[in-house]
């Protein structure tokens, strides 16, 4: 997985960083982390991808130069001319230490030369991540990124004594198992996170587990392991953003037992906002009244011979552009008749019945007759857009990447729709939009017809509309940031 540092070197304590007051920032929760001794390996900037040779290294620190001044518009003077001097030194110490050795690929190199090539590949990797950042994430988000970053090339002082193998360094930090979030967010549960460097001299074993404290009361935060690589920590829950320093102290092992005067190395933690959306909809219906209108046709049919039965049959039509509503039927002037039949006939009524011939000997026997009276009522359907629409606002906020169901009306009883419709029958128009943590605010593009209703996607953001249960399922961005977790 891809590493965005989010804190280069430090050699020394520093002052900085960003607003936390004592006893109010952290939660009294606690989480259990499992003790780890894997090395952090190829420091977190082995991936890059065609770095295997020392020159390959360099030709990619030369291209990161290009991309930090064409991106120092976003990133700032300050960043821009830190980055891009961490750059110029970590090629600088690969052509002085390397010399003939740059051709060769990393793995092969001797132990001082690895140790520079490894670092370079950290400012490497550090630089290309912070610009990816900065350029990818929401405004606040990277805004705290550039902050961040500054912050912690700030502290190095600009002094390259860092690059002697033996010299105490802080790389980068990121959350178990998430490499690539480097961050927190506001209310976040405790996380565990590995803070990568070099850390030479600590012996937990022998001089005791390092401290590592946390914003400008330096709390300390929990420390679940150490190695001359890696401090695994347990930061807290925090409720502000911000930009907080992180102090790390531990007494180095030397020939005689252990220095009484501790190393200590500063570093910062980046917390951002809560990534929290606001979701806001607007339903208008266009649903409609219906004009009625009821006709009739009769008739009436005798047999008074003895020819066989008669057979009535009416049929009546709704006019073109109408509806059948409704069709009933009155049987008048009776007299033997038989076989009554009512029903309708796609967009008709109909009406059959039988008279039967005259009876008895030489057809002697009483006439018979029968007839209908046939009514249609017919309908004709008027559009009536709402004067409102119907609007509102989800009561709580989503997170990334989550589907959020919003009730926005009661089929059953749709106070706002005064119609001859089942609201699932009216046309709608529907839209949507979430606004960001930072205040910018996403549309997603209206849509309009009968029945369910899928939006196009806007930067990641889309709704469903079913009419048939009077709700709206909003979809909120996915994450645009790998930066925090």
């Amino acid at each position: 997985m891809r590493l965005i540092p989010l804190l280069l070197i430090c050699s020394c304590a520093s002052t900085g960083g960003g607003p936390l007051s004592q006893g109010r920032m952290f939660s009294s929760a606690t989480t259990r982390v499992q003790r780890s001794s894997a090395p952090i390996g190829a420091t977190a900037a082995s991936n890059l991808a065609s770095a295997a040779t020392g020159v390959a290294l360099k030709q990619a620190l030369q291209g990161l130069l290009g991309d930090i001044q064409a991106r120092a518009h976003i990133l700032g003077d300050e960043l821009t001319t830190r980055l891009s001097n961490e750059v110029k030194v970590a090629i600088s110490q690969l052509d002085s230490v390397l010399g003939t050795q740059i051709t060769k690929p990393l793995n092969e190199l001797n132990s001082s030369a690895r140790t520079v090539a490894d670092r370079a590949t950290v400012i490497a990797t550090q630089a290309r991540g912070v610009i990816d950042a900065a350029v990818k994430c929401a405004g606040s988000d990277a805004h705290l990124i550039i902050q961040g970053a500054t912050a912690s090339l700030a502290a190095t002082g600009g002094d390259i004594s860092f690059w002697r193998e033996d010299m105490p360094f802080v790389g980068l930090s990121y959350a178990l198992g998430y490499q690539s979030r480097m961050g927190m967010y506001v209310g976040r549960e405790p996380t565990p996170f590995r803070i990568v460097g070099g850390f030479p001299g600590l012996s937990p074993q022998q001089c005791g587990m390092p401290t590592v404290a946390l914003g400008k009361a330096g709390n300390e935060v929990p420390v679940v392991s150490a190695d001359h690589r890696s401090i695994v920590v347990v930061y807290p829950s925090i409720s502000e953003a911000g930009v907080f320093p992180v102090v790390i102290k531990y007494r180095s092992q030397s020939w005689h037992g252990c220095r009484s005067k501790p190393i200590e190395l500063r570093t910062f933690l980046v917390v951002a906002p809560a990534p929290e959306f606001k979701i806001s909809y607007s339903a208008l219906a266009n649903c409609g009244t219906y004009e009625r209108q009821t006709k009739s046709i009769s008739t009436w049919i005798p047999n008074d011979k003895c020819q066989g039965d008669k057979h009535g049959d009416l049929a009546l039509c709704a006019d073109p552009g109408w509806e059948l509503d409704s069709t009933t039927v009155n049987w008048i002037g009776c007299n033997g008749d038989r076989d009554h039949s009512h029903f309708r006939d796609n967009n008709c009524g109909r009406a059959k019945w039988t008279v039967p011939e005259q009876e008895g000997f030489l057809c002697t026997g009483s006439n018979k007759s029968g007839g209908a009276e046939l009514f249609i009522t017919q309908r004709r359907l008027t559009k009536t857009p709402a004067k409102q629409p119907i609007t509102g606002t989800s009561s709580r906020p989503a997170t990334y990447n989550t589907s959020t169901r919003l009730a926005v009306f009661d089929p059953l009883k749709t106070p706002s729709l005064t119609s001859d419709q089942p609201p699932w029958e009216c046309e709608w128009t529907v839209s949507a939009s979430v606004r960001r943590p930072d205040g910018t605010i996403t549309d997603i593009p209206a849509r309009t017809g009968v029945g369910s209703l899928t939006s196009a996607s806007a930067d990641g953001v889309s709704y469903d509309w079913n009419p048939l249960d009077g709700s709206i399922t909003v979809t909120s961005p996915p994450y645009s940031c790998d930066y925090f977790q």
